[in-house]
C-alpha cells in the first residue's frame, strides 16, 4: 500500500516505521493528552463535534444550555471521533510531550 512491488527494508529501518506506527497509534487515546479530557474539551473541534451530536439528537438548533450537562453517550462519542480526527497531528508532538508526577517534575 505504502509502494508499488516489493520493497526491502533493513531491519534498522523495520524497526524505526514500526515504531512510528506506535506513536502515530498511541495519539488515539486520552492518556496521551498531558491533562486528558480536560485537555480535548479545550480543542474548538470538540466543541463542534458536540454541538453537531447534540443537534442530530434533538432535531432543533443548539442552545447555550444544551452543553452544560451533556449525557455519557454524547460525551463517549465526541471523545471517541475528536480523538480520531485530531490523532495524526497529536502523535507528531507525543515524543515532545510530558506529564507532570505527584511532585510536579515533567516525565516523559
Amino acid at each position: 500500500m505504502v509502494t508499488k512491488g516489493d520493497f526491502e527494508l533493513t531491519p534498522t529501518e523495520a524497526f524505526v516505521l514500526g515504531g512510528t506506527f506506535l506513536i502515530h497509534d498511541l495519539g488515539m487515546g486520552l492518556a496521551s493528552f498531558p491533562n486528558g479530557i480536560k485537555e480535548l474539551k479545550k480543542e474548538t473541534i470538540w466543541k463542534d463535534t458536540v454541538a453537531s451530536l447534540l443537534r442530530k439528537k434533538y432535531n432543533r438548533p443548539i442552545r447555550d444550555d444544551d452543553f452544560l450537562e451533556l449525557d455519557s453517550a454524547i460525551e463517549r462519542s465526541a471523545t471517541e471521533n475528536v480523538l480520531r480526527l485530531l490523532h495524526a497531528k497529536h502523535a507528531e508532538k507525543l515524543a515532545l510531550i510530558s506529564w507532570k508526577d505527584k511532585e510536579n517534575k515533567d516525565i516523559f
